[in-house]
């Protein structure tokens, strides 16, 4: 990011994405969240930034999820025991 013109009269002050930001933002939106270690939820911030981002394909972005999470790949769920039951992570 960097900043974009001077400090409003209130003080604020704009940003714009800058070329290898717009390329780290286009390469998370093309990668499933993990399941691992997310204080918050990564996922549903992912999805409510891809519907108000304009350039970015929502369908594709729900399908890469998808797909991630149906196959395994989106890793292990930490709140799960082994073989996936429940139990304490650790």
């Amino acid at each position: 990011m960097a900043q974009d013109g001077d400090p409003d009269t209130e003080g604020r002050i704009a940003y714009r994405i800058t070329g290898p930001g717009r390329q780290e933002v286009t390469s998370w939106f093309a990668s499933p969240v993990t399941r691992q270690g997310a204080p918050r939820d990564e996922l549903a911030i992912k999805l409510a930034l891809a519907v108000t981002t304009p350039g970015v394909d929502v369908l594709s972005v729900v399908q890469t999820q998808r797909t991630a999470t149906m196959t395994g790949t989106a890793g292990p769920d930490p709140a799960e025991g082994p073989r996936g039951r429940p139990g304490r992570a650790g």
